[in-house]
């Protein structure tokens, strides 16, 4: 679920023109640019790089070894070419929070997440999100029987 979710994020970046012209004001920008680096959002994006590079290693595995070679070597390329990395991605990411927060905003946040208590919720953040899509996963799947019920009940209706 979690390689899932990575997956999907890189897709919409993907999509997304990464040389648009800034909407912002330039001040917003820098302080945007300035949050995310006090955020430590380049790696938490190449944890997320990493995890998926990993994911699809394991969907490889299951093919066989010629095959594998062949498509782990084809994946490498593909990802080299892509420039799909922090250092193109950042002005998205940029682009968001200058668009998103005004100015203000984004110097409190700044604020907060240099101090102790905002780094320590920054550091616990991969826990959080794990132990999230942890009881996530259980609460979908005791819903998914009811929600397959009434999707077939409706079907027949």
């Amino acid at each position: 679920m979690k390689a899932l979710c990575v997956c999907l994020t890189v897709a919409v970046f993907s999509i997304l023109p990464l040389s648009a012209e800034p909407t912002a004001p330039l001040e917003t920008m820098g302080l945007a640019g300035e949050l995310l680096d006090v955020m430590k959002v380049e790696k938490t994006m190449n944890d997320s790089f990493d995890q998926m590079q990993a994911s699809q290693q394991q969907m490889l595995a299951a093919l066989p070894a010629g095959t594998r070679e062949k498509a782990e070597k084809a994946m490498s390329a593909a990802l080299k070419e892509s420039g799909l990395d922090w250092k193109a991605i950042r002005p998205v990411f940029v682009e968001i929070y200058a668009s998103t927060f005004s100015a203000d905003e984004l110097k409190g946040m700044i604020e907060f997440f240099r101090t102790p208590l905002g780094q320590k919720w920054i550091d616990k953040q991969p826990e959080v999100q794990a132990k999230t899509m942890e009881k996530m996963q259980g609460v979908v799947l005791q819903a998914q029987p009811k929600i397959l019920e009434a999707v077939q009940k409706a079907l027949k209706e």
